[in-house]
């Protein structure tokens, strides 16, 4: 980690080499002076702040705590003031024009990885030599915005958000760095096939009397209770998730697969973010339930993680 001086004396030609540096950094500072936004529309003391002038600039960029940023992400690569005074950027916008409101301006300069605006979907992938590890619908209200579509890329040590018009055209794009879950995962899938030698083929016994322990049981007694607000139609589907993953975790045990494993637990918690979506089933206890049981299935498999480490949540919604 560098310590800057505080007063800006160059810009950076890269935007992607902000990430990470004190917003009192000298490059930081140069950046927002080129975009008129030395001050932060939103501060939150400590917490996290926000700089830029989308309407008229077509940039802006996000930054939390330092304490905040080492906890998710690691050690920053400058810091100025070195408390919690000293915010570290987390994200940085570019938008073309109207997505931040109708009449708003077009991000001028050159783009992350050779992106232009209007670039379709599959250009995009192209440019990033990646696929999204998630499509999604965008949260932006209809006829304020031009996205419809918001889809996830990891690039190297990058989070990169491609959001895009209902023709599926490039009208923004967020990078961010990588957080600690989201390099666990990349860690852990190049480790993943010598960890296959370690998983039990004599599992399966085991692995089948947890079918007693799915928590879907609790949510019906709290239901019946009036204790939760859960319709059974959705308790039988995340359920029915369930079972259908114990019978996978148990083939790829077999097949002593730590891959099949980890793409069979991404798969459980994506299927249950569908339906989360859809009824708001899962709350604090049922993911918690939910938790101890992956986590209880995963053990009897063999599988292994590192302590404290949530499986779970690089893919989870709930």
């Amino acid at each position: 980690m560098e310590r800057s001086a505080p007063y800006p004396d160059q810009d950076a030609d890269d935007p992607a080499d902000l990430l990470g540096r004190s917003v009192h950094d000298a490059r930081v500072v140069a950046r927002l002076i080129r975009h008129g936004a030395t001050e932060p529309d939103t501060l939150i003391e400590g917490v996290f702040a926000a700089y830029g002038r989308p309407d008229d600039t077509g940039f802006g960029l996000s930054a939390e705590g330092l304490a905040s940023y080492r906890a998710t992400i690691g050690e920053p690569r400058s810091v100025v003031i070195g408390t919690e005074a000293d915010l570290i950027v987390s994200r940085i916008d570019f938008s073309d024009a109207d997505c931040a409101g109708p009449g708003s301006r077009a991000y001028g300069g050159p783009l992350p990885f050779g992106l232009y605006f209007g670039d379709p979907a599959e250009a995009v992938s192209g440019r990033l030599s990646a696929k999204p590890r998630r499509k999604g619908r965008s949260g932006d209200l209809p006829g304020q915005s031009p996205v419809a579509f918001v889809w996830d890329y990891q690039v190297g040590d990058l989070l990169v958000i491609a959001k895009l018009t209902a023709q599926h055209r490039l009208a923004a794009v967020y990078i961010a760095p990588l957080d600690r879950p989201a390099r666990q995962v990349r860690e852990r899938k190049a480790s993943l096939k010598a960890m296959s030698g370690r998983i039990d083929p004599a599992s399966a016994p085991r692995i089948e009397a947890l079918r007693a322990a799915i928590p879907t049981t609790r949510w019906r007694e709290r239901a019946a209770a009036a204790d939760a607000d859960m319709d059974e139609r959705d308790i039988a589907e995340a359920e029915a998730l369930l079972h259908r993953y114990l019978d996978a975790v148990k083939s790829a045990a077999a097949r002593r697969s730590a891959p099949a494993l980890h793409r069979e637990t991404e798969r459980l918690v994506l299927s249950l973010n569908r339906l989360n979506r859809r009824n708001g089933l899962i709350e604090t206890l049922e993911r918690d339930e939910l938790g101890v049981f992956i986590d209880a299935v995963l053990t009897e498999a063999g599988f292994e993680w590192s302590e404290g480490e949530d499986i779970t949540a690089p893919w989870r919604e709930w």
